[in-house]
């Protein structure tokens, strides 16, 4: 005759070792990396937007520790579409585009992204960006060795003109309202 504490002790260590066996095995089955690569990211905000705005643009400084490393790509909830820009003069002409290959990282040297340098624009905003807000980020970058890396970032949102040496209507939408001289 077996009493319902018996029963319990036995179920409870039963799953606990199904649950030991099993970490174990992926312990073992999964290589352990040590050294990593690392990726820092200090300072990251995001532009607040005016109503009716449908784009704006996310900042920070971004260091690859170790290793050589490239941005490829960025995405929020807050936007459909997430790109990585620079901008810089041309024949006396600021001129705004994306970069389709990525940013490089060298290793162990930060890189700002900053109004008026590169940045993240982010388009087709599914809601208005408030300052004082904290907006998701997921950077996707790939090292040298070609392994992909995603990291998150929250970074708080800030208003018209907070840090910032671009025009205030930068953002406004790509291609729109950058004011006469800026072209893409």
């Amino acid at each position: 005759r077996t009493n319902f504490f018996e029963v319990f002790m036995r179920q409870r260590w039963s799953t606990f070792s199904l649950a030991a066996a099993v970490f174990s095995a992926l312990l073992t089955a999964a290589p352990i990396t040590v050294n990593a690569q690392e990726i820092v990211v200090e300072d990251a905000w995001v532009r607040a937007t005016l109503p009716g705005q449908m784009a704006t643009a996310a900042f920070m400084t971004i260091t690859a520790k170790n290793k050589e490393a490239t941005l490829v790509g960025a995405s929020s909830s807050i936007a459909a579409i997430s790109e990585i820009h620079e901008m810089k003069m041309a024949a006396g002409v600021m001129r705004m585009r994306a970069l389709a290959d990525g940013l490089a990282l060298t290793a162990n040297k930060p890189v700002e992204l900053t109004p008026g340098g590169y940045h993240i624009m982010m388009f087709d905003l599914k809601r208005a960006v408030v300052a004082g807000e904290q907006v998701p980020l997921t950077l996707t970058l790939v090292d040298a060795d070609g392994e992909k890396q995603r990291v998150q970032v929250s970074a708080q949102v800030r208003r018209l003109g907070v840090n910032s040496d671009m025009p205030a209507d930068h953002g406004n939408g790509h291609g729109h309202g950058h004011g006469e001289g800026m072209k893409h």
